[in-house]
C-alpha cells in the first residue's frame, strides 16, 4: 500500500516545489510535532512564532529559558532538521514573551473554543479566487489543486479578516501584527 502511494508524494511534491509552497509546507510539518521533538518540558517554555529564511523565532517565558535553549540550540536544530528529512533552518532565535503563544492546532481537529477565538470566516472575492485559480491552473492533479485552491483562499480569507480586525503590516517586513507600533514585535527586537 505504501509503495502505491510513492508516485503520488513524488508527484505532490514536485508541483508544491514548483508552486514554491513546498519549502513552507515542510517547515509546518515539523512545527506541528514541536512537542513531540523537543519534549513537553521545553514545549511548556518555549513555542514557534514564525520562520523565514531557515530562521526560526521562538517564544520563551524568560531570559532564563532563552539562555538554557541556546545552549540547546544544536540539538533542536538537529532534531527538527531530521524530522524534516533536510536541512531547511539553521538558525533559532529566541524573544522573551511574558505570555506564550497558544499551542499551535495546525493539523489538529478543531474544537468549540478554536473556531469560537479565530473565526475567519470573511467571504473571498470573486477577483480573489480567479487570481488563485490562475496561480494553480500549472497543477494537473485536480484533487491537490483543489486543496492548494482551498488553503490559499483560507490564507487570504485571515489576512483578510485581521486587516478588517486593525492588524497592519509591519513596516519592515510585512508580517500583518495588532500591536500599536509601525514594527511588528520580531523587527522591534533587531533593534
Amino acid at each position: 500500500m505504501a509503495r502505491d502511494l510513492e508516485p503520488m508524494q513524488t508527484a505532490m511534491w514536485k508541483a508544491l516545489t514548483k508552486l514554491g509552497v513546498a519549502q513552507p509546507l515542510r517547515e509546518r510539518q515539523v512545527l506541528i510535532r514541536w512537542e513531540q521533538i523537543v519534549g513537553t518540558q521545553i514545549a511548556n517554555a518555549a513555542r514557534p512564532l514564525r520562520w523565514d529564511n531557515q530562521m526560526l523565532w521562538i517564544a520563551v517565558k524568560s531570559h532564563t529559558w532563552a539562555q538554557e535553549l541556546q545552549l540547546q540550540a544544536e540539538e533542536i536544530l538537529s532534531r527538527l532538521n531530521t524530522e524534516a528529512g533536510k536541512k531547511i533552518f539553521t538558525t533559532l532565535r529566541f524573544v522573551t514573551r511574558t505570555r506564550l503563544p497558544d499551542k499551535p492546532t495546525w493539523g489538529q481537529p478543531e474544537t468549540e473554543d478554536s473556531t469560537e477565538a479565530y473565526d475567519y470566516q470573511v467571504e473571498v472575492a470573486d477577483e480573489d479566487k480567479q487570481t488563485v485559480a490562475a496561480r494553480l491552473s500549472r497543477v494537473e492533479d485536480d484533487r491537490l489543486r483543489a486543496a492548494l485552491q482551498r488553503a490559499m483562499e483560507t490564507q487570504w480569507g485571515a489576512d483578510r479578516w485581521r486587516k478588517q480586525h486593525g492588524w497592519r503590516a509591519c513596516e519592515r517586513c510585512g508580517a500583518l501584527h495588532n500591536e500599536p507600533e509601525t514594527l511588528c514585535f520580531l523587527c522591534r527586537a533587531d533593534y
